[in-house]
């Protein structure tokens, strides 16, 4: 589908994790949902500024309302151990960041096996 162009993504990228949690909780100026709409995957790297990309996932999904949301994370340099751990922890893939520059076929599957809620998979070589 997503090679068809039959699935439309719309984008928000936050600056902070602050940020992007307000967004998902739908706090302050992301109150109104019709402008600011629940996402249905969150590509997240595994190292953030100040905090990793599986602690900010265990944050999404200890809230009620966000527990569902599917949450990618990305890596340059992950190891298996990486990638089985946020698999383990509910990641729904785990990407290698190197992949998209060598063929970013596999990443585009596995976004697309994300959205339909297929079962989890790692997108490394």
């Amino acid at each position: 589908a997503l090679e068809k162009g039959t699935i439309r993504f719309r984008i928000f990228g936050a600056e902070d994790l602050g940020v992007a949690l307000a967004y998902l909780l739908g706090e302050a100026e992301f109150s109104d949902r019709s402008l600011y709409p629940t996402p249905e995957l969150i590509m997240c790297d595994i190292h953030l500024p100040g905090r990793s990309g599986m602690d900010f996932m265990d944050s999404i999904h200890s809230h009620v309302t966000l527990k569902e949301l599917r949450v990618a994370l990305m890596s340059g340099l992950p190891t298996q151990e990486k990638l089985e751990l946020a698999l383990q922890k509910g990641a729904c893939a785990c990407i290698d960041k190197g992949d998209l520059v060598r063929d970013p076929k596999p990443f585009l599957r596995a976004v697309e096996e994300c959205l339909q809620n297929t079962s989890a998979l790692c997108v490394s070589e």
